[in-house]
């Protein structure tokens, strides 16, 4: 599947194609959880926000 840049991503979705939020998670969900655990430190709490932020 072709990289397709974030911006097309977000249109995409604004139009609701929900395949495209598919796309956004897969691609961020390790770098942003681990951002996330970094700063506050517990696993519950960072489960928490990073379900908060998607």
């Amino acid at each position: 599947m072709p990289e397709v840049p974030d911006e097309e991503l977000v249109v995409a979705l604004r139009d609701g194609e929900l395949a495209a939020f598919d796309r956004l998670y897969v691609r961020y969900e390790r770098r942003l959880y681990g951002y996330i655990r970094r700063i506050v430190g517990e696993s519950a709490v960072a489960d928490d926000l990073f379900q908060d932020i998607f």
